[in-house]
């Protein structure tokens, strides 16, 4: 009889110390919050909180606010402190120059909320890679200008891309999904684009000329473009832009 209260009060502390270890763990886990704040429009409860880790994490329902020269977002003072930008599913838009200058920002995490990327959300950021959701359909004016992006996916729900969205960064490969995109002046920048890849039968609308949507680009620069559709691409603006179509 000794020896099975001794066996059980022996399993019940090891279950006690199991449990604290546990509890310790998981409160270490936690994101540790510095400071937060209101980001929303008037009437909206977007709200944002800035972690020890160096997560900004933006909560709540509704648009942000589109921030501005005059009237710059509440976490410019942690700029160079942010590495992760983690958006809750809810948040409607990404607020215009929201996240400018934050070049130690290497992950964001866009969820599929979101309908809108605003004017120089991202613009000097030192983000390489990205995911946009299929929820987007805009993207604005110099959005991810001067990012470190290397590639990048557009989405078959996004229909506008405003001027300069992705100028100057060394954006290798542009993979378009959506043949009804309208995409603005100088949006890709051709100093360092190696290949464009069209998964819509007819030809995206792009602009020509010297303000090109394709800035500085080479025209022999592969485009590849869908099996039957070689005709629809030179005889669009996408012909006095690119000489090298592949069909595939």
């Amino acid at each position: 009889m000794k020896s099975f209260f001794r066996t059980h009060h022996r399993k019940n502390r090891v279950i006690f110390i199991t449990v604290i270890i546990v509890a310790l763990t998981t409160m270490g886990c936690q994101e540790k919050v510095i400071i937060s704040g209101k980001c929303g429009v008037w009437g909206g409860n977007a709200t944002w909180q800035f972690s020890e880790e160096g997560v900004l994490r933006v909560k709540g329902n509704g648009p942000m606010v589109n921030f501005g020269v005059f009237d710059t977002h509440p976490w410019a003072h942690l700029r160079n402190k942010i590495k992760t930008v983690v958006i809750d599913q809810g948040i409607s838009n990404i607020g215009a120059f929201a996240f400018e200058d934050c070049w130690e920002l290497t992950s964001v995490s866009i969820p599929n909320s979101i309908l809108i990327i605003d004017d120089c959300a991202f613009l000097c950021c030192g983000l390489s890679s990205l995911s946009i959701p299929n929820s987007v359909n805009k993207i604005g004016y110099r959005a991810f200008a001067a990012c470190k992006l290397t590639s990048v996916f557009i989405p078959s729900s996004i229909i506008n891309i405003e001027t300069s969205a992705f100028e100057a960064c060394p954006l290798t490969t542009v993979i378009i999904g959506n043949s009804n995109i309208t995409i603005g002046v100088r949006v890709f920048d051709g100093r360092y684009l190696k290949s464009v890849i069209c998964k819509g039968n007819n030809p995206p609308n792009i602009v020509t000329g010297n303000n090109s949507t394709f800035s500085n680009v080479p025209d022999d620069i592969p485009v590849y473009i869908p099996s039957g559709s070689l005709s629809a691409y030179q005889n669009s603006n996408w012909g006095k832009v690119f000489s090298n179509f592949i069909e595939e």
